[in-house]
């Protein structure tokens, strides 16, 4: 028996046993999978992210303004700081000019 024979069916199991995520280091763009991912700081003006899962990002101090959020997963998301000035929120609502940092008014 060949080592690659024991080995294999150990490897597969692993890898099964734990969800894949699509790279922090993805571009925006709709539908893209940054759950979890650390984006604090980040210029993101302008963004077009419908359908985005952001679930449990880290957004702080990342620029927003007028990024397109429709229908994305916001669970979690730490927006301490975020300039969501003009962004069109995950409900089609759009954040006010006057919105204070990390909050969609």
């Amino acid at each position: 028996m060949k080592i690659i024979d024991i080995l294999a069916p150990l490897g597969l199991t692993l890898c099964a046993a734990f969800p894949a995520f699509a790279a922090c280091s993805d571009p925006a763009g709709p539908g893209v999978d940054w759950t979890g991912c650390n984006l604090a700081g980040m210029n993101m003006s302008a963004a077009n992210l419908p359908g985005a899962n952001l679930t449990g990002a880290n957004m702080q101090v990342t620029i927003l303004v007028y990024a397109n959020l429709m229908h994305a997963n916001l669970k979690n998301v730490d927006w301490a700081g975020t300039d969501l000035r003009g962004a069109t929120w995950n409900d089609g609502h759009f954040c006010a000019e006057t919105s204070p940092e990390g909050a969609c008014d």
